[in-house]
């Protein structure tokens, strides 16, 4: 798409948000970006970008974000990229709206990559960050102003060593942008109820920056998207997140925690440091069955559907939303069932397609106010895909969100390193 279109996409996308927060009142339903700029969204939607194929036919829509890299970076990172998964994609959108597309970037970024040119012309919207409409501005600046005191100790030299060490170039262009992430999380954590994770990063942020990072990644990914990110604070998506790299963080801080407690000249108290066991509740622990490109997930969005698999979990994220626990044991219940029965089917459904021939672990978990109450069939969320931690107390969370409507969330987490063969 030529520059000066992409100029016009760009300012069309801001006039929209500033018209958004011109309108926008206290104390309503935040929807931006609004539902009219998408095609046919059916809940549950999942909010995922990786092994999209297998994810798909899971969901009513699939939020994919397009991030302005190169093909190759696509198809190295995310595992699609294709000229063909690409119009296979874009077919999605229009004829079923299964697949959803939103961009992280300004549409001006994306001039270098002509091969995004067909997503590019469904005028897919810009996600946007809203903390200071669902928190006090004031106590969220004093909250900022917290972690600003103390990050230049020790922590952004830190920060700025383990950004250039790693590859992070693809989601985070700069450092100045990876490095507001974890001012905006510190300040949207103590204001959302977690205080006392709140508190122990500030702690660790001179005592250890290492483990304070990896707090940041783990709480930042399971917590804080649903309370700042628009998208999240308007339709409450399930959250998909790698289960092999949740696993790896966890040991990772669990051995860090217990390596500062052997250290003599230490004075970190490593029982305040502890990961909390429970972060919610595990509902689901089932193998998924994965697809092999367009042609797998096209095969799994028909069998699903024929189990209603799509629909009992659409009424598993409505009861979310009701925060009625009933509704979620009931249908959690019935969901597991239709995954079993697959299960025992996979051969036959080996036999029918080529194009499923694996399996994945997949956990269904429920993080929010919720998840504190006997609602989790299968226990904690942590535990649940086998991360050992050193507490066993739930995370504290307050009830008291100023204009927030949903603060309960699934997240599905897939590991797709372990793979089981579904053909005999």
């Amino acid at each position: 798409m030529k520059r000066e279109s992409l100029n016009d996409y760009s300012n069309r996308e801001k006039e929209q948000f500033g018209k958004f927060l011109t309108s926008y009142v206290k104390d309503t339903k935040i929807e931006y970006p609004p539902k009219s700029r998408f095609n046919k969204l059916v809940g549950p939607i999942v909010d995922t970008t990786t092994n999209i194929w297998t994810q798909i036919p899971f969901y009513g829509s699939s939020l994919i974000h397009i991030h302005p890299c190169s093909q190759d970076a696509l198809i190295k990172y995310f595992g699609w990229g294709t000229k063909a998964d690409i119009e296979n994609l874009v077919s999605l959108s229009k004829d079923t709206g299964r697949v959803q597309f939103i961009f992280d970037k300004d549409p001006k970024d994306y001039e270098p990559f002509d091969y995004l040119d067909p997503i590019l012309e469904l005028r897919p919207p810009l996600m946007q960050l809203v903390p200071k409409l669902v928190f006090d501005e004031k106590e969220y600046k004093i909250a900022e102003n917290e972690y600003d005191t103390l990050c230049g100790y020790k922590f952004v030299s830190y920060l700025n060593s383990f950004y250039s060490q790693n590859d992070l170039g693809l989601s985070y262009p700069s450092f100045n942008e990876f490095s507001f992430k974890f001012r905006q999380d510190y300040a949207t954590l103590k204001l959302s109820g977690y205080e006392e994770i709140a508190q122990k990063i500030l702690d660790l942020l001179i005592d250890n920056p290492e483990l304070a990072l990896d707090y940041f990644f783990l709480f930042g990914t399971l917590i804080t998207p649903s309370y700042h990110d628009s998208f999240y604070v308007s339709y409450n998506p399930v959250y998909s997140i790698d289960g092999s790299l949740l696993t790896t963080l966890i040991k990772k801080m669990s051995n860090l925690s217990q390596s500062n407690s052997s250290e003599s000249n230490t004075n970190i108290d490593v029982s305040k440091q502890a990961i909390p066991g429970e972060i919610g509740s595990a509902l689901i622990k089932k193998l998924a069955f994965g697809a092999e490109g367009y042609h797998g997930c096209i095969f799994l969005m028909d069998k699903y559907k024929q189990e209603d698999l799509n629909k009992l979990l659409s009424s598993i994220q409505e009861g979310v939303n009701a925060k009625e626990i009933d509704q979620i044991r009931s249908n959690t219940i019935e969901l597991s069932i239709v995954l079993d029965n697959l299960w025992k089917d996979a051969n036959n459904i080996a036999k029918r397609s080529s194009y499923v021939s694996w399996a994945v672990p997949f956990t269904l978990g429920l993080v929010g106010p919720i998840a504190s109450h006997e609602v989790g069939l299968v226990g904690g969320l942590l535990a649940a895909i086998g991360a050992k931690t050193l507490d066993k107390k739930i995370i504290p969370i307050s009830e008291k969100l100023a204009k927030i409507r949903s603060p309960n969330h699934l997240v599905a987490i897939y590991d797709f390193m372990q793979k089981y063969n579904i053909k005999n």
